[in-house]
C-alpha cells in the first residue's frame, strides 16, 4: 500500500479513535523524511500542514525519538483551586479592612481570583454597600512630578471632654504621599505652620508651589500678601489660594481628612488626649502612604508613587541643588 494512503487511513482512524495517534504521526514523520515537503505530506495525509510541522518539530526536539509523538496528557498544568477556597480569606480581609472594595482586597492580599469574583463573594454576604451614585463633572488637575505642588489642610478632631484636636497635613498632589501631619492643641497660627512646613522641606526636597484654602493661617483679609505668603515667597515657592466657597480646589486633602475620619478615627476608640490622636494619626499616615491601594494610582500605594516620581534626573537634580 502507498505509504500516502496508509497515513490517510490511519490519520482517519485516529480521529475515529480506532488506533492511538502515535501511529499516524509515524507515519507523517516517515513520509516527510523521504518527500521533504509539509504540505504534500498533509495533502496526502488529508490533515492541515501545521499539524505536520508540529509532530515534526516535536520529534526534532527530542532527539528525533518516535517517543515525542505519544498523546499528551489533556490534564491542565495548572488546577485553579475553588473560589469557595478563599471565602473565608475574604472576609476576613474585608472585616480587617471595611471600607476597601474588591480591587484594593485582591491588592493587599494577593487572593488567586478576579477582583470581579471577590466583589461577588462581598455582595453574597451583604458586605456592599449599594449607594446611589450621582456623577458630576470636575475639572480635575494633576502635577507632573512629585514635589511640584503640595496641598496644605487643617481638620478638628473632637475628644473628650469637648477637647479638640487640631490637625494639620501637607499633601503631595502628584502621588497623594502624605508629606506631614501633625497634632495641635489649640488653633493652628502661620507660625505653627512654618514650624511644621520648614522640617518637611528638609526631609522631602522643596516643592515648586503649595496650594491653601483662605484660612488665616495662609491668607488674609486684606489685599496685602499674608504672612504665609511672604514666608512662602522668600523661600522661592509660589502660593496659590483657592477660590473662596471653593473646597474642591484642594479636594486631595480634604478626600485625606475624610478618609482620616471614615477609615481610621471611625473604627477605633476615641483617642483620650491629644497623645493619644498623635500616636493615631501616626498609624494612620504609614498605613495610608505605605499598605493602602490608591485607585487614582493605578491601586498603587502613595509611597510607591512618590518614589517612582523622584527617579527621574529632573528631580534628582532639584533634590541635590534645592534641599536647604
Amino acid at each position: 500500500m502507498p505509504r500516502g494512503l496508509r497515513l490517510r487511513k490511519r490519520v482517519q482512524r485516529a480521529r475515529e479513535k480506532v488506533i492511538p495517534w502515535k501511529k499516524a504521526r509515524k507515519d507523517a514523520i516517515k513520509l516527510y523524511r523521504k518527500l521533504g515537503n509539509f504540505a504534500k505530506v498533509a495533502r496526502l495525509g488529508g490533515t492541515s500542514r501545521q499539524w505536520v510541522h508540529k509532530w515534526w518539530t516535536e520529534f526534532v526536539e527530542a532527539g528525533k525519538s518516535y517517543s515525542a509523538l505519544e498523546d499528551s496528557s489533556s490534564r491542565p498544568h495548572t488546577i485553579h483551586r475553588k473560589r469557595d477556597d478563599y471565602v473565608h480569606e475574604i472576609l476576613d480581609a474585608k472585616a480587617k479592612f471595611p471600607h476597601f472594595g474588591a480591587i484594593k482586597l485582591k491588592r493587599v492580599t494577593n487572593i488567586p481570583l478576579s477582583h470581579t469574583t471577590i466583589h461577588k463573594v462581598l455582595q453574597e454576604h451583604d458586605l456592599v454597600n449599594q449607594r446611589e451614585t450621582k456623577w458630576r463633572t470636575f475639572e480635575r488637575f494633576e502635577r507632573p512630578t512629585p514635589n511640584y505642588l503640595w496641598q496644605m489642610d487643617i481638620t478638628q478632631i473632637p475628644l473628650p471632654e469637648d477637647e479638640i484636636g487640631f490637625v494639620c497635613t501637607i499633601l503631595d498632589d502628584h502621588s497623594r504621599f502624605v508629606i506631614a501631619s501633625k497634632v495641635f492643641r489649640e488653633e493652628l497660627t502661620t507660625a505653627c505652620v512654618m514650624s511644621m512646613l520648614r522640617p518637611a522641606i528638609k526631609q522631602f526636597g522643596k516643592p515648586k508651589q503649595i496650594l491653601t484654602d483662605r484660612g488665616a493661617q495662609f491668607g488674609t483679609t486684606s489685599e496685602d500678601a499674608s504672612l504665609f505668603t511672604l514666608a512662602l515667597y522668600w523661600m522661592n515657592i509660589h502660593h496659590i489660594q483657592a477660590s473662596p466657597r471653593r473646597p474642591r480646589t484642594i479636594g486631595k486633602i480634604e478626600r485625606w481628612h475624610r478618609s482620616l475620619k471614615e477609615e481610621w478615627c471611625d473604627m477605633h476608640e476615641q483617642p483620650a488626649d491629644h497623645q493619644a490622636l498623635r500616636v493615631l494619626l501616626s498609624r494612620w499616615v504609614e498605613h495610608y502612604n505605605s499598605e493602602r491601594p490608591h485607585c487614582a494610582l493605578d491601586y498603587r500605594t502613595p509611597a510607591e508613587a512618590f518614589l517612582a516620581g523622584l527617579m527621574t534626573e529632573e528631580n534628582v537634580h532639584r533634590l541635590v541643588n534645592e534641599v536647604p
